[in-house]
Order: structure tokens, then sequence, then C-alpha cells
């Protein structure tokens, strides 16, 4: 017997651009799993798709009071397999899919339970407020979690998709971290007072024909580094306290540091 059929009714054409597939279609395996051959290749035909799941994510993907985000389903079998073994107390899952697979994972998941969510690509923001996101990034329960499909990324897709919900959910978690130790901030402003002895306004003209270059610790730093450090004679390089140990392996000296962490590290 072979160990995939062809599930009639469920092709689908797509343009063909690199990093994702001409067409698309659903198989069955013996053990009644329904997969795209092009997210999965014939990763559950062996033992099924539920054995897999349960050696790869273990029990930690069932913890309470937790809001996970999932970077795709792995043909819609991930968030199936999630509300057969049932939802935890107080936790939510919240899946990102590919858009041009979204149609078919939809119908294929068919109806999630509320606490299931499935968006697109560009849907992690505005998914988050009714998924309870502040409640869950107090308690320090959010993670994020690759399927096995964006994982492997045989659509090559899955890569790009990746990075970019990693950089958006790393956003949204720095920026409820900085609203939550607003007081530590101001606390440090005013300690800091009797330290302003000398005004920024001493160092008007001092660069004159030069470029500002204001450097942070995102992710493209590493990618601006040789730039930076090839012309860093023609500027002025404003960079954060936390980078500057970065710069100096990288033979690059700072004009102006500054610091936004309220802690005693940065001084």
């Amino acid at each position: 017997m072979a160990d995939h059929v062809p599930h009639p009714g469920h092709g689908r054409h797509f343009d063909d651009r690199p990093g994702t597939m001409e067409k698309l279609q659903y198989y069955v395996n013996n053990f009644g799993d329904r997969y795209l051959y092009d997210v999965n290749r014939s990763l559950f035909n062996q033992v099924g798709a539920d054995n897999i799941f349960r050696r790869r994510f273990g029990e930690h993907l069932f913890d309470k009071d937790s809001l996970t985000v999932i970077i795709g389903t792995d043909s819609g079998l991930l968030p199936r397999y999630i509300q057969q073994q049932g939802v935890p107390d107080g936790s939510r899952y919240l899946f990102i899919e590919l858009d041009q697979l979204l149609p078919m994972i939809g119908d294929a998941a068919g109806e999630l339970d509320e606490h299931i969510h499935l968006v697109g690509q560009n849907g992690l923001i505005d998914a988050l407020k009714p998924a309870n996101f502040p409640d869950y990034a107090n308690i320090g329960a959010v993670r994020l979690i690759e399927s096995l499909g964006a994982a492997d990324a045989f659509i090559g897709d899955y890569r790009d998709l990746v990075a970019d919900i990693r950089r958006q959910l790393d956003g949204v978690l720095w920026a409820h971290g900085v609203q939550l130790s607003n007081p530590s901030f101001v606390r440090r402003q005013l300690e800091d007072l009797i330290e302003h002895h000398v005004p920024a306004k001493v160092l008007r003209n001092t660069f004159g024909g030069k470029t500002a270059a204001l450097l942070g610790g995102g992710p493209s730093l590493d990618d601006m580094i040789p730039w930076v450090r090839e012309h860093q004679h023609d500027l002025v390089i404003i960079a954060v306290s936390r980078i500057c140990r970065r710069l100096r392996e990288a033979g690059i000296t700072p004009h102006i540091v500054v610091s936004i962490d309220p802690t005693e590290f940065s001084f």
C-alpha cells in the first residue's frame, strides 16, 4: 500500500515565484493525516503526525496560562492536534500562516476552538489585542514556536516569515516592557538631574560637514558595521551604550554614547 495518495479536489495552483510552489495538493497517509507535500514532505508517513508533534514539542506545548505564537500550521495538522488534545486552562494559541496557504489551511483545519486563532502573515499585531497579549506579557508567558514546516522551510517563504514574526514580536514585547518600567525611567531622570551641568547646545557646529550615524542594537547592526568602519572619519557616530563593546571590537569609536536603560550597568 502506498504511503500517501492524493486527496481529490484539493489541488491549487500558485504563481511560479522563488520560494513558493507552482502547485500544492493535499495527500493522505496511512494514518489519515491530510498534509501538503510541499510543506511537510513525507515527515508524517512513518509514525503519524500526532506522534511527531508529541516527540517534537512535548508537554510544554500545553502549558497553562500561556500565549503561544506558532509560525506555520503543518498543513493544518498542528492546530487540529492542539484542539484534539484540549486547550489548557488560561492559554491561547495564535497561528501565523503564509497568505498563499491560508485559504487551504483554513478549510483543512476546520472549526477551531475560540482560543486557537489562525491569521495571515501580516496579522500578528492585530491579533495580539483580542488574545489578551498584555496579560501574558506581564507574567512572561508569551512564547514563539516554529511549526515543523516552517523550521524545515521546504517552501522558502517560511524563512522570511520566521524572521519577520520574530522581529515584530520582539518589538512588541520590548515596547510593553518599556511601558511597565516607566517609573524606573522617571526615577533615573530625577537622579541624573544633578549631573546635568553641561547643556547639549555646546556641541553646536562641532561636527560641521559630517553626516550623523545613529546606531542602535537592531538586527541590521552587523550588516552596517563594515560600512561604518570604512567611513567613520566622515561620520559623527552616536551609539547606544549597550553596543559600545561590539563597536570597539570592530574598531569603531563612537563620538557620543547615549543610554536609555535606567540601570547601574548602563553607567
